[in-house]
């Protein structure tokens, strides 16, 4: 036995030796296989991103449909589609859509004027707007400032009030634009101070108080109209009522600014006393004459009692 075991003992050394050898040989082959499984997976990555970026572009493509501007006649038809109005449109899709093109001045008669300010839209009816600036700016420059009188002449005065007679609209005051503009006219030179004379003396003295009872009703009419956009009974996106009170009021303001700019004074329109009057405690003025002969008619009076008793104690 001791023959087998020795030589055995001195051979295992070899024979470790030899399998590590081959260990280490077989080792870049399994780094290969390795190397090769990683480039698999390396090669097979871009495929799969490209299938998960052609997977997301649908629904990209889909949010950037969503939020494409549109026009208002777009907007007009999907709302009828689901029975709605473009009163009840939302806020989301109001910011969808697009501004008229040309801006303001390009669209002064147009029924549907979109704008935006800031990142609020608005859908107005210019038509009623534009009429009621152009009727304001009529009444404000021709019949209360003197250019009704300097350019015109009292024709635009003359035509109002012949429009008025015909209408049977106040046909006092259209005989009043007839007639009174041309009498101050032919009195005084100067065109501006015809109209001064003729706002004091014919128009303030007879229509002051309608004046102000027409700035009082401008000012109901606003408030009232900003109450109802309070209380939801308009909707914000088309403020049409609101931009028309704001108009009426700014007009009636003007007149009765521009009426009050004519008007006498408080220290013009009290009467300087005549020389020949008496001024009494409360203010009044009384002539010089009638007093006298309230006096002389006292002391008549005084005497002739005086005589009476003396008469009958005698």
């Amino acid at each position: 036995m001791r023959r087998f075991i020795i030589p055995l003992l001195l051979l295992l050394p070899f024979t470790m030796a030899a399998q590590s050898q081959t260990v280490s040989a077989s080792s870049p082959s399994a780094a290969s296989n390795t190397s090769t499984v990683s480039n698999t997976s390396t090669a097979t990555a871009p495929s799969t991103s490209t299938v998960l970026s052609s997977a997301t572009n649908p629904s990209m493509t889909m949010s950037d449909a969503s939020q494409a501007p549109i026009t208002l006649a777009q907007l007009q038809s999907t709302l009828a589609a689901e029975g709605r109005s473009i009163s009840g449109a939302s806020y989301r899709e109001l910011a969808r859509l697009e501004e008229s093109r040309g801006g303001l001045s390009a669209n002064l008669w147009n029924a549907e004027y979109v704008f935006r300010i800031g990142e609020s839209t608005f859908i107005v009816d210019m038509r009623l707007i534009s009429a009621i600036t152009l009727a304001s700016l009529i009444i404000v420059l021709v019949l209360f400032s003197p250019l009704g009188f300097t350019v015109f002449r009292g024709g635009v005065h003359a035509l109002l009030g012949s429009i008025l007679q015909f209408l049977h609209i106040a046909p006092e005051y259209g005989e009043h634009l007839r007639t009174e503009p041309q009498k101050w006219l032919q009195r005084e030179d100067s065109a501006r101070r015809a109209f001064r004379m003729y706002m004091r003396n014919a128009f303030i003295p007879l229509y002051r108080n309608n004046i102000t009872a027409i700035a009082f009703l401008g000012t109901a009419f606003l408030i009232m109209s900003i109450g109802f956009r309070g209380i939801k009974f308009m909707v914000p996106h088309q403020p049409e009522m609101i931009i028309m009170a704001i108009i009426v009021e700014i007009t009636v303001l003007c007149m009765l600014g521009l009426s009050t700019w004519y008007e006498h004074s408080e220290a013009q329109s009290v009467p300087e006393p005549l020389p020949e009057t008496v001024r009494l405690p409360n203010g009044q003025y009384l002539e010089r004459d009638f007093v006298m002969r309230a006096i002389h008619d006292v002391l008549d009076d005084l005497s002739t009692v005086a005589t009476v008793e003396n008469t009958e104690r005698s």
